[in-house]
């Protein structure tokens, strides 16, 4: 590939570690497991919307005594160049002669090939003289293939200097199991970061100021799952809610709150498609391949549907899409309570 490539212009507050909202949980357990973990080379935290990956991070990388960059990603940053100019700029804020290299290869007029970004990655990477940590959040917006090939060589051959965290909505396209079989990979999923029943309740108490009798707190965990987000807008739900105890009762995924965090956040980002089999499939307690295809089938009039009931399943589960498997073999699934 060849071309011009001027010099990119870096927005900085992407290079900004987010604040921690108020009120936020200190996850105690999650952050000491992320301690622990620490001299592995790569910790993958992958969860649907609003299960607190950003935060939980956040939180981490300001109270450790090893330095960190951050970069938020976003769908521009799904391109090579792009990708390389911001990883760059992330590791410079910390270490402002780092990188140089790599940063030229973005200004030159041919783009280098993979290997040899990768080559000049791993070398400029070694020069840093201390230990710190590198947060790609929002991952996946990163489709690109060599950025991918990219990180799979950084992931696979990892710098000593270098902790890598990728926050994700999807698993990314990088050798996950030969990272894990190996030992060289930190995992934090959906079922790690759902709120237990005393967090729901601590949670409760901080925000709405009263304490709130056990048989509720179930209510609230039976409807939310422990999703971070979900019980956030439980929240500001019940806020405004003089009986408390009696509203969570009312508390439901077409509460206006939920329902706008749903279709701005999630539904809103799916293909037309995809859209469509995800409004169909909605009323199923649960559903299979073979369910998803009968019920989409008979709703608009023809034997097939546009994606395959197994093909739909597969991105279910690839996008986080709050689908919970019911059975070992992944065959039957459910939605979300509030989905």
């Amino acid at each position: 590939m060849s071309g011009h490539n001027s010099p990119l212009s870096i927005i900085q507050t992407k290079l900004h570690r987010p604040q921690l909202p108020s009120g936020h949980l200190h996850r105690q357990q999650l952050l000491g497991r992320l301690n622990r973990n620490l001299t592995r080379p790569f910790t993958l935290i992958s969860a649907p919307a609003g299960y607190g990956k950003s935060t939980l991070v956040a939180c981490w990388v300001e109270a450790c005594d090893i330095p960190s960059a951050w970069v938020s990603l976003d769908p521009k940053d799904n391109d090579f160049n792009q990708f390389i100019s911001y990883f760059a700029a992330s590791v410079r804020s910390i270490f402002p002669d780092s990188c140089q290299a790599l940063q030229n290869i973005t200004s030159a007029a041919e783009i280098e090939s993979t290997a040899v970004v990768v080559s000049t990655l791993l070398k400029e990477l070694d020069k840093i003289d201390g230990r710190f940590i590198l947060v790609l959040d929002d991952y996946q917006f990163i489709r690109d293939k060599r950025v991918n090939a990219l990180m799979a060589e950084l992931v696979a051959h990892p710098s000593k200097n270098i902790h890598l965290v990728i926050t994700t909505r999807r698993d990314p396209n990088l050798p996950l199991s030969a990272l894990r079989a190996k030992g060289n990979m930190t995992e934090i999923r959906a079922q790690d970061l759902r709120l237990s029943l005393s967090a729901i309740g601590d949670f409760l108490e901080q925000n709405l100021n009263v304490e709130i009798e056990d048989k509720w707190l179930a209510a609230i965990e039976q409807r939310t799952e422990g999703w971070v987000t979900g019980l956030r807008l439980a929240v500001i739900f019940l806020r405004h809610q003089e009986d408390i105890e009696g509203s969570i009762s009312r508390l439901s995924g077409d509460n206006r709150y939920v329902l706008d965090y749903f279709i701005s956040e999630i539904i809103s980002q799916q293909p037309r498609d995809i859209q469509e089999i995800l409004l169909r499939t909605s009323i199923l307690e649960r559903f299979c391949a073979s369910l998803c295809d009968a019920v989409c089938a008979e709703k608009i009039g023809t034997d097939t549907c546009e994606v395959e009931g197994e093909r739909f399943l597969q991105i279910l589960n690839q996008e986080n899409l709050f689908v919970i498997a019911l059975d070992g073999e992944h065959t039957w699934f459910r939605y979300h309570h509030l989905f």
